[in-house]
């Protein structure tokens, strides 16, 4: 169905010269706004890779219980899930929503989703004002962690962190 719908639109845009337009291999340059970002990355302009992710679980871990995400769940698809997100605190909400709230690790959760977004905050330039305490930032978590009225969404999330 899509080979027929591109078939058509070319054909329609080929007596106006715009047939190869449609085909151009390097799209970015001419619509830059419509790609985006790294899905595995988050989509953050500095984001975070599965890898940093793993380390940070393994740095979390004792010899005796190896922290890793539980079954059915991954550290791909909490980066997916950010990269359909379009403001960076909601991006946070999500990784915040992803790991603390729905508990994709076995152990660690807070402490994981902590590290994640000092590390994401740190590297996009955000200026936290002296109001943004880590203590904030973990309480706020706890909440999401704890599925408390008003910390369920990651819009309803990424408020209550540009207010922290």
């Amino acid at each position: 169905m899509k080979i027929h719908l591109f078939a058509w639109i070319y054909l329609s845009l080929s007596p106006l010269g715009l047939g190869d337009f449609v085909f151009a291999t390097d799209c970015t340059s001419v619509y830059p706004k419509l790609v985006r970002q790294n899905p595995l990355n988050g989509g953050f302009a500095e984001g975070i890779s599965v890898k940093e992710l793993e380390e940070i679980a393994q740095s979390l871990s004792t010899p005796l219980l190896p922290i890793a995400p539980l079954p059915g769940k991954s550290f791909e698809q909490v980066l997916i899930n950010a990269s359909y997100r379009n403001s960076f605190w909601e991006k946070i909400g999500v990784v915040i929503r992803d790991i603390a709230g729905s508990h994709l690790l076995n152990d660690g959760n807070h402490r994981m989703a902590f590290q994640v977004v000092t590390r994401l905050i740190e590297r996009n330039g955000i200026v936290r004002s002296p109001s943004n305490t880590d203590e904030k930032l973990y309480f706020i978590i706890s909440k999401v962690a704890r599925k408390a009225p008003g910390y369920r969404t990651p819009e309803e999330i990424a408020a209550h962190l540009r207010g922290f």
